[in-house]
């Protein structure tokens, strides 16, 4: 059930919800494949982890990954949102880095803009050119 609506009823739930804990949660089990692991790289009991996992997926009313006797692999819409938590993690990379160097602002401005051009389908383009 999609729609109008509904986009906004998940934009309302994931803008109330979400907290960084989510996000790096995430990302250590993209990159770690179990929930194990990344509970341990996230400094949390296994439980915690898997629940901030289902209230992602809850959040976003998708499945974000397979779960099978390897691990876990991210599904499609696991990826994208990959993608996305990549930028926004990276970008409070960059607030961090800004806040000790705050006196070159164009610079802070072009290593933000490339931060968001440095999703993979942008990259060949930028290399070709």
């Amino acid at each position: 059930m999609t729609g109008p609506k509904n986009d906004i009823a998940v934009e309302t739930v994931i803008k109330s919800r979400l907290r960084l804990k989510h996000l790096e949660v995430f990302r250590n089990v993209c990159e770690l494949h179990t929930i194990r692991k990344a509970a341990t790289a996230s400094n949390m009991t296994q439980p915690a982890a898997t629940k901030l996992i289902h209230e992602l997926e809850g959040m976003f009313r998708v499945v974000l990954f397979q779960r099978n006797r390897r691990g876990m692999q991210l599904t499609p819409h696991g990826e994208i949102l990959r993608r996305h938590i990549g930028i926004v993690m990276a970008d409070i990379g960059n607030i961090s880095w800004s806040r000790e160097r705050p006196t070159n602002f164009w610079a802070d401005c072009c290593r933000t803009s490339w931060t968001s051009l440095s999703d993979e389908c942008c990259m060949p383009v930028i290399l070709r050119d």
